[in-house]
């Protein structure tokens, strides 16, 4: 991976997390993650915890397609932590690239399954990717707060 593509993953995996933190609802990073659920749920970077269900989030910044083998290692994760929570899970995948065919294959058939959900970027601009999970986020009744209790509509009021 290019040190532009690892850098521009690490600020994405930051700046998700610090929207997610703004929600009022138990967030988990990548290695709380696997001290909670074990080393083999390593495909999750952030997780949700509502009393309704559970979201896993999976964030990628690249210069390839996520894989069917990548795409596969998520779905298994985000079913872990469903089995372990006796919990409905959504998986979302947010990436700057679609995945490759297989991979999307995948997905498409977890999805007449599960719950997963994929994003991904029309422009590979990583504002747009946490545009799209905030929109999804809302659409199911979890929303992010600034201080003074007002909510947050989009990635320019946080980022």
């Amino acid at each position: 991976m290019s040190n532009n593509a690892q850098l521009n993953g690490i600020i994405f995996e930051r700046k998700v997390h610090e929207y997610l933190k703004l929600t009022k609802n138990n967030i988990l990073s990548e290695r709380d993650i696997r001290n909670k659920y074990g080393s083999n749920v390593s495909g999750i970077d952030h997780l949700i915890l509502t009393d309704e269900y559970i979201i896993c989030i999976q964030d990628k910044y690249m210069k390839s397609k996520p894989c069917v083998s990548q795409i596969n290692h998520f779905i298994y994760c985000v079913f872990e932590v469903s089995y372990n929570e006796k919990k409905k899970c959504i998986g979302i995948y947010l990436s700057n690239l679609p995945p490759t065919r297989e991979a999307s294959m995948s997905f498409q058939s977890m999805n007449n399954k599960s719950e997963n959900v994929y994003f991904k970027s029309i422009n590979n601009e990583i504002d747009k990717l946490i545009d799209s999970l905030l929109n999804f986020l809302h659409s199911i009744n979890i929303f992010s707060y600034e201080e003074d209790g007002s909510c947050i509509m989009n990635c320019d009021d946080i980022l």
